[in-house]
């Protein structure tokens, strides 16, 4: 099944001529703008628009189309829950969010915050992978496990970390 969410009236997927078609399962919007998306397969963001509410993903594993710093989400948060692996060392998901979660994933989390103003992030019960997350402002990690390594890095302010665990 092949979505174009240049339609939808509370937040768009893409922009109009720009839309971003995607193989899915399921789609839908709430009231408040919130999308939820959920494929059996990968899936390779280009830009998920929800504005200020929230994306909320459910796929095999989740790239970066482009490969490039540009946002692949721009939300309020960022919700994954399942799945094989979210980005990867050579290619980053890029958020434009305030608040991200990825929750049980089998593979590595590789998350690059680019909006302004900082995020809070939470990373757990990933079973096997590391985690790394990057971005210019403030981050907040908090409850990330890891059966691999966890590294976060910002280049110009500050990280706020609590509860990593590394599990053996």
């Amino acid at each position: 099944m092949i979505a174009d969410f240049t339609s939808l009236s509370a937040s768009t997927i893409g922009d109009a001529g720009d839309s971003i078609e995607l193989g899915v399962n399921t789609v839908s919007t709430n009231s408040t703008g919130e999308q939820f998306i959920s494929s059996a397969g990968n899936l390779a963001l280009g830009l998920l628009d929800a504005g200020t509410s929230s994306v909320n993903l459910t796929a095999g594993s989740l790239t970066d189309d482009l490969n490039d710093d540009v946002a692949d989400v721009a939300a309020g948060s960022f919700n994954v829950n399942g799945g094989a692996a979210v980005g990867d060392s050579a290619n980053s998901i890029d958020l434009n969010v305030t608040n991200a979660s990825v929750l049980n994933i089998d593979g590595d989390v590789v998350l690059n915050f680019i909006g302004a103003g900082g995020a809070s992030v939470t990373a757990s019960s990933v079973l096997v992978g590391d985690i790394t997350v990057s971005g210019t402002e403030t981050i907040t990690a908090d409850l990330f496990t890891a059966d691999g390594a966890i590294q976060v890095t910002t280049s110009l302010s500050l990280i706020h970390i609590s509860e990593p665990t590394r599990q053996e």
